[in-house]
């Protein structure tokens, strides 16, 4: 299986993962997933047909996802994304953006969990973000 239909075929899983807790009349579902290391943070959120916004809890199957996709998405050199926004709407269609350069909402991280991130996902130098602990 190629990098790219592994990677179709998480985002497939992510939002089967979403439409199985949704109610019948959301209009759009959102999955803001940050990660760093093994530590995660992940705000999921719908809107319905009458355009009330709600939150829902966390699907069991996103944490793995997400760490698969992290892995699938990642480029040497490049790295791997530290926030992705996943969006799908009520007819299935769905869309992702990754954030490689911006801070992580995930306040549990330590020190270590970045070192141990950017051992396991190495990135240039040049594109290490300034705001990345350094070690002392």
């Amino acid at each position: 299986m190629s990098d790219l239909d592994r990677q179709q075929d998480l985002l497939q899983g992510i939002g089967q993962a979403l439409f199985d807790e949704l109610p019948d009349d959301f209009t759009s579902a959102r999955v803001v997933c940050s990660m760093i290391g093994f530590q995660a943070r992940f705000v999921c959120s719908y809107t319905r047909a009458s355009g009330a916004e709600s939150t829902i809890g966390m699907p069991d199957d996103l944490y793995e996802l997400f760490l698969d996709l992290r892995d699938a998405t990642y480029e040497p050199g490049k790295g791997a994304w530290y926030t992705a926004e996943f969006v799908v709407d009520g007819d299935g269609r769905f869309s992702i953006d990754f954030d490689y350069d911006n801070r992580p909402a995930v306040v549990s991280a330590t020190e270590d969990d970045y070192f141990d991130d950017l051992e396991k996902y190495p990135r240039a130098p040049e594109l290490i973000p300034d705001w990345y602990p350094r070690p002392a």
